[in-house]
């Protein structure tokens, strides 16, 4: 019988959140409009709550985006600096990358045109299941 108690008390032990949980749950949790939410605990059936986890989310999705493109622009200006032009033929290599440029911008814009569609039909078809009961 001591050995069941014994196990029982070693699983039930307090749990401790890891220091990453601890400094990320210390971000301030913003609504969409940048203003702060009062009450930012754990409750993952609000949506204000899931609304600022997705903000605080898209924060290193937008400073990679930003790094992309100030790499796209360093890049560029690099291929046309023709300072040091020595017989080197720099045109191939100008339009090739401007067309990867002009395919990365489609693609990004695809991506959001998207999720727009995915968003739009997801409303949709939530809607028509909430009217089939």
């Amino acid at each position: 019988m001591s050995r069941v108690t014994n196990v029982m008390t070693q699983s039930q032990q307090e749990y401790r959140p890891s220091i990453w949980a601890v400094l990320l749950h210390q971000v301030p949790h913003v609504n969409i409009t940048f203003h702060r939410i009062h009450d930012d605990s754990f409750r993952p059936e609000s949506e204000l709550y899931l609304e600022s986890l997705g903000i605080i989310g898209s924060v290193p999705a937008a400073w990679l985006i930003l790094t992309l493109i100030l790499l796209l622009i360093y890049l560029l200006t690099r291929c046309c600096d023709t300072k040091n032009n020595k017989k080197r033929k720099s045109r191939p290599v100008r339009c090739c990358l401007s067309f990867f440029s002009l395919v990365c911008i489609a693609a990004l814009g695809a991506g959001f045109w998207g999720n727009h569609v995915v968003h739009t039909e997801t409303d949709k078809f939530v809607q028509a299941t909430q009217q089939m009961s």
